[in-house]
């Protein structure tokens, strides 16, 4: 008799959990999962650690890579900034990859401001053209 209580008040626990665990998902707007996939995604998760199972930190989090002052060599124009960017510019943009450029200020989303003259080549002051430069699109120079 015992066993069977404990029998009964498994399979209660169970239907219990997949109706909050479905009640939940519609609220939040989520497709329900099954019962079995529901409590596979609880039991697979015990036991290890935190961190296997966590989202990377946001990219403000992240280590920089670039700093003001630093000497970069810019690896090709952006397919976007190909696309986006008037002729002039977009030129202005071209003649500048594979050029060493001194970054001047890192903007608030992380484009790494240079100051360049007409040939690509890094301009003495604030008074030439400004270009932004997304960091994936560039590397430390390295000095020979």
């Amino acid at each position: 008799m015992g066993i069977l209580v404990l029998i009964v008040g498994a399979v209660i626990a169970l239907i219990c959990a997949w109706l909050v665990l479905s009640g939940i998902g519609l609220m939040t707007g989520e497709r329900p999962g099954g019962l079995a996939s529901g409590w596979w995604d609880i039991f697979s998760k015990m036991g290890s650690r935190p961190s296997s199972y966590a989202q990377p930190p946001p990219d403000f989090l992240k280590p920089r890579k670039f700093f003001v002052g630093d000497n970069i060599r810019v690896l090709q124009v952006p397919l976007e900034a190909e696309r986006a960017l008037p002729g002039e510019t977009r030129e202005l943009f071209q003649r500048c990859v594979g050029n060493v450029l001194r970054v001047e200020r890192i903007d608030e989303f992380g484009a790494l401001e240079v100051h360049v003259l007409e040939n690509g080549a890094q301009a003495p002051d604030r008074h030439h053209h400004i270009l932004f430069i997304d960091p994936q699109y560039a590397e430390i120079a390295v000095k020979s």
